[in-house]
């Protein structure tokens, strides 16, 4: 039996990691109860071993080989479906990328080829009104052609840099 009172605290209290006989358990000052040594005094080790991927080790395979024949097999089998989909996903996702960069190409092509048929169009109605010598009209045109111009610049400025922020939302 446990006489001293640290080592019944410590008797009473069980969480230790450490299995030892109600005999041999030691006090929080350094006691030894009982009479056992502290050097013989029984220890529970635990080991974990840990492996990254699909995959157990070589070692691994031939453990679960001998518990139900043909599970190496399945095992294989399994991390190759898994890269496989992994494969098709990373496809769809740069299909996916592509597709939408193209799109942005595009709706800066459109963008351009617009402006170039505006500005086309402006230097015709300039030609028009120069050859009525309609000198104010020419004035309203250019200027409010001018504003339209800056105001667009501004405009497409702001759409690019809210385009070009990462989403909050994670599609992971």
């Amino acid at each position: 039996m446990v006489h001293d009172p640290d080592c019944q605290k410590q008797a009473n209290e069980s969480h230790d990691v450490v299995s030892v006989p109600e005999n041999t358990i030691s006090s929080e000052n350094g006691k030894i109860c009982g009479q056992k040594p502290k050097s013989q005094r029984p220890v529970k080790i635990t080991q974990v071993q840990q492996y990254v991927g699909p995959l157990p080790p070589a070692s691994e395979l031939g453990v679960y080989e001998q518990i139900l024949p043909g599970a190496a097999e399945r095992i294989l089998a399994m991390a190759e479906r898994e890269q496989s989909h992994r494969h098709q996903r990373e496809d769809l996702e740069r299909q996916n990328e592509m597709e939408v960069t193209r799109g942005k190409i595009t709706y800066t092509f459109r963008g351009q080829c617009l402006s170039f048929g505006f500005i086309v169009l402006l230097v015709g109605l300039t030609a028009i009104l120069a050859y009525w010598k309609q000198v104010e009209a020419i004035g309203y045109v250019w200027g409010t052609t001018t504003c339209v111009i800056i105001g667009g610049m501004i405009w497409g400025i702001k759409f690019i840099r809210k385009s070009d922020k990462p989403s909050d939302k994670s599609s992971h």
